[in-house]
Parts: C-alpha cells; structure tokens; sequence
C-alpha cells in the first residue's frame, strides 16, 4: 500500500484569508496499481492560461474555485493504465476582494476583476 498527498496553502494579508488545496491518494492494490486520490481545495484560479504576460498576473485572469473531484486509476495491462475522475468546481466571481494600489498602478484597467454570474462546472472524464 501506498499512500500519497499534495497540496497548497496560501494567505492573503490585505483580505486575511486563507485558500488552499490538498489531495490525498491511496494505492491499495499494489499488483493492479489501483490508486483512489481525492482532491478539495478553495483557491483562486487563472481563467486563461495562455493569456498575455501582462494579463497573466493581473485580477482580470482569476476567479474563486471551491473544488472537490475523486480519480480512480487502475493497470488494465502491463503498462497500459485507465483512469476514471469525477470533479466538481464551483466558480465566483473576485470582485468583493481588495486589491493593493500597487497592484493598479502596474497593471492598469486590466486589473479589474471579471464580473460574472456564480457557475457549477462538473465533468467526468475517463483516460
């Protein structure tokens, strides 16, 4: 048996909050290598992330991610390995954050964060 973690935490000083994330995985069929690992986490996350440099940073590319998703892999044959995931996000807007002046000053009316009605995104994807 094998057991796996990862996570993140960050906080904001000017909002006092803290967000973060964290997964946890267990490997308990060592000669099929099924792996169950559940994930959750309340983060800010980039909406494009083939934007521009400048764009890239600012307040205008993230929203508020509340996460929860749970992947189960499986070997099928030596070397070949499928894989089932459930995840679920809930998306909100950043607008009620304070931001830095600093931060206004280098990026601009970029800096605005995206207004945009609260949306549910779920998926299940298998590989």
């Amino acid at each position: 048996m094998l057991l796996e973690t990862d996570g993140q935490v960050d906080y904001g000083f000017l909002n006092k909050d803290v967000r973060g994330k964290a997964g946890v995985g267990l490997t308990y069929i060592p000669l099929r290598f099924v792996r169950t690992f559940i994930r959750f986490g309340d983060y800010y996350d980039m909406i494009n992330n083939f934007a521009s440099l400048e764009s890239v940073f600012s307040r205008s590319n993230y929203v508020r991610c509340q996460q929860f998703s749970v992947s189960q892999r499986m070997e099928i044959v030596n070397g070949l390995f499928g894989e089932f995931t459930f995840d679920y996000s809930d998306q909100f807007p950043i607008t009620d954050m304070k931001l830095e002046a600093w931060s206004t000053q280098v990026f601009g009316a970029l800096n605005t964060p995206v207004d945009f009605e609260r949306y549910i995104n779920q998926k299940f994807v298998s590989n």
